[in-house]
C-alpha cells in the first residue's frame, strides 16, 4: 500500500499540471460536502423556531382558557392542558397551467415564485393553525354538573372540538403544581 501511495505522489512531482487537476478535484470533493453539510444546521435551527412557535401557541391557548374557565361562575382554581394535533400548515399559492394538443391534455400545477431578497420563494396565502386533539380541565367546581356543563359548552365553542376531547376533573384540595 505505501508503495503505491509513494508512486503517485512520485508522478505527481514528475507532472505538475496532473498535480493541480488531482488537487482541483480534491478541493472540490471538499466544497461538495461542506455544502452539503450547510443546508442541515439551517434546517436545524428553523425546525427549532416552529417547535419554539409551536409550543408558544400551546401555552398561550392554555393560558387563555384558564381565564376563561376559571371567571365561569362556580369553576374557581383551574389549570388547563392541551395537546394540539401538528404545528402549522403553509399553504401557498399554485398556478394551473394546462395544454392541449389533438392527440392529448396536459395540465400541471406549479407554485407562485416571489424573489424575496434575491432568492425565490413561494407566495405564502395563509397559515393554518394547528388543531386541538383533546383538552384536559383540572378546577374546584368540577364537582357541579352545571359548571361542567358550562365549562363544556364554552370550549367546544372557542376550540371547535367535539365533547368527547375535553376531561373535566375535580381539583384535590392541595391544588396541582
Amino acid at each position: 500500500m505505501n508503495k503505491k501511495i509513494e508512486s503517485i505522489v512520485t508522478k505527481l512531482k514528475e507532472n505538475k499540471r496532473v498535480a493541480v487537476i488531482v488537487l482541483a478535484g480534491l478541493i472540490g470533493i471538499l466544497m461538495l460536502t461542506a455544502s452539503e453539510l450547510m443546508p442541515e444546521e439551517e434546517k436545524a435551527d428553523v425546525q427549532e423556531n416552529e417547535v419554539s412557535d409551536y409550543s408558544e401557541y400551546e401555552e398561550n391557548l392554555e393560558q387563555r382558557l384558564e381565564g376563561m374557565i376559571s371567571s365561569i361562575n362556580g369553576a374557581g382554581k383551574t389549570k388547563v392542558m392541551l395537546t394540539l394535533e401538528s404545528g402549522d400548515e403553509n399553504v401557498y399559492a399554485m398556478e394551473h397551467k394546462q395544454s392541449s394538443s389533438s392527440q392529448n391534455e396536459q395540465s400541471e400545477n406549479e407554485y407562485v415564485l416571489i424573489n424575496k431578497s434575491g432568492d425565490d420563494e413561494g407566495l405564502l396565502l395563509k397559515i393554518v393553525e394547528p388543531e386541538v386533539r383533546g383538552v384536559a380541565i383540572v378546577c374546584e367546581g368540577a364537582d357541579s354538573a352545571q359548571v361542567r356543563q358550562e365549562i363544556i359548552s364554552s370550549v367546544t365553542a372557542v376550540l371547535g372540538i367535539t365533547t368527547n376531547r375535553i376531561s373535566i376533573s375535580k381539583m384535590n384540595n392541595g391544588g396541582i403544581q
